[in-house]
This record gives structure tokens, C-alpha cells and sequence, in this order.
């Protein structure tokens, strides 16, 4: 079990892929989380500054988050 300091806000959104947790605040702050050592590690870090209170919804190798006032897609660059 890993023991967290970075969840000091209400987390609306959490999931997770192979050894990584990432998760969204409601105040649209994101951070990933490396799980595969002994203590998680932030590797990521972004602020979308909107309110986030939807759930992701993956397609193909894209995220898609739903703020209050925009809809975002993440993805590597092709």
C-alpha cells in the first residue's frame, strides 16, 4: 500500500495504467504518479484552471476530460 501526500483536495477523478496513478482534483489539478517504486513519486504534473467533474473517457491513445467549459483531449504528438 502506498502511503500519499499529494491528495490534499477532493480527488473527482482517479485511474490508473500499468504502474501509473494519475488524477484530477475538481479544481482541475492533474498529477501522475509513478507506483513502482516503494514510496509514489510525481512524474506529471498540469493545471487545466476549469472546473473538473466529469470522468475521462479513453479513445484509442487519447484521454478526453470534460471541464465546465471545454472538452480536452490528451495525447503524445504523432
Amino acid at each position: 500500500m502506498h502511503e500519499s501526500t499529494y491528495f490534499t483536495e477532493m480527488v473527482r477523478i482517479a485511474f490508473m495504467s500499468q504502474e501509473n496513478l494519475s488524477h484530477i482534483n475538481d479544481k482541475g489539478e492533474a498529477r501522475v504518479v509513478d507506483l513502482s517504486g516503494e514510496k509514489g513519486q510525481i512524474v506529471g504534473e498540469s493545471t487545466f484552471n476549469e472546473t473538473i467533474q466529469s470522468s475521462p473517457a479513453v479513445a484509442g491513445n487519447a484521454l478526453f476530460i470534460r471541464s465546465d467549459k471545454h472538452l480536452w483531449k490528451v495525447a503524445e504528438k504523432p
